[in-house]
């Protein structure tokens, strides 16, 4: 009988062990990755693009993640007017590449990621294209749908 109250009594601990612990690592993992949605609407106004959450603040050494939710098009990221301070506070790039004057993923598909991890203090702003292909024509070269972002890490 001690036995299985003591068998019973260790189950017990270990649960309410587990219902303090996990919720303190949930919100440690959650502090460390920001989540940023790129999305798109066609209407008769033309195709147009936004991003979800279009300015952030961050701390450092956090991970952001860009993902692709525009349905009928792919979308790449473009940091041209602060390139140099990006490649200097940023580690980890994932899906990025350093070009001359910018800094930039290729185009991605829908569901498609690119990721950054920022280490140093700074405003960041971007941008997200996506080709408007209603634009073309057979003279002219398709158009891009722009949406700008901004990332200020503390």
């Amino acid at each position: 009988m001690k036995k299985n109250h003591a068998v019973y009594l260790s189950a017990l601990l270990m649960v309410w062990i587990s219902l303090l612990v996990f919720p303190l690592l949930d919100s440690l993992s959650a502090a460390e990755c920001q989540l940023i949605r790129i999305f798109g609407e066609k209407g008769a106004a033309g195709n147009q693009i936004s991003i979800e959450p279009g300015e952030v603040t961050i701390p450092r050494d956090t991970c952001v993640v860009w993902i692709n939710w525009v349905q009928w098009s792919k979308a790449r990221i473009i940091f041209r007017e602060d390139a140099q301070a990006c490649r200097s506070a940023i580690q980890s790039p994932s899906g990025f590449t350093e070009k001359d004057s910018f800094y930039t993923t290729s185009f991605m598909p829908r569901g498609g990621t690119s990721s950054l991890t920022f280490v140093g203090k700074g405003k960041f702003r971007y941008k997200v294209e996506v080709p408007d292909l209603s634009r073309g024509s057979l003279d002219l070269p398709p158009g891009q749908i722009v949406a700008e972002g901004t990332l200020v890490v503390d």
